[in-house]
């Protein structure tokens, strides 16, 4: 939830900004645009890590209650948390502490190459390219 609410005021504050840089034709206003899916995508990696001990601690309940009819956190997991499902997997010991372990040391690269990541970088570099699109056939000013 606050996951979303931070990416959404980082691409409203994106959209007033690609908005004013066309008005006033200021091609430096565009630059600083192309950085806000990158900040969102920065928000969203803190949130996910700091998100692994609570699914962990529910990924373990929901296995040793052996809640396999409608597993809330594993059906999460599974959708948005890639990185947690590949590690556990079906037949790993969660009460073991190298699962934990590995769990909660997962590396940044995990996190950096996923579908949403690659859809913040394309936001990124379609944004750049139109400032560069605005300063060499447009003739926008940088500031």
């Amino acid at each position: 939830m606050l996951g979303a609410q931070a990416a959404g005021v980082v691409l409203t504050a994106n959209t007033l900004l690609l908005a004013y840089g066309f008005a006033e034709r200021v091609a430096g206003i565009l630059l600083i645009a192309s950085a806000m899916p990158l900040l969102v995508q920065g928000v969203r990696i803190v949130l996910m890590e700091a998100s692994l001990p609570f699914v962990y601690t529910a990924l373990v309940l929901e296995r040793e209650l052996e809640l396999d009819t409608a597993p809330l956190m594993g059906t999460f997991a599974l959708k948005a948390l890639k990185p947690v499902t590949t590690i556990l997997g079906d037949d790993c010991d969660v009460s073991d502490a190298a699962a934990r372990d590995a769990v909660l040391s997962i590396p940044l690269r995990a996190w950096l190459m996923g579908r949403i990541s690659m859809t913040y970088y394309c936001g990124s570099a379609a944004q750049l390219l139109l400032f560069i699109v605005s300063m060499t056939v447009y003739h926008y000013r940088f500031m």
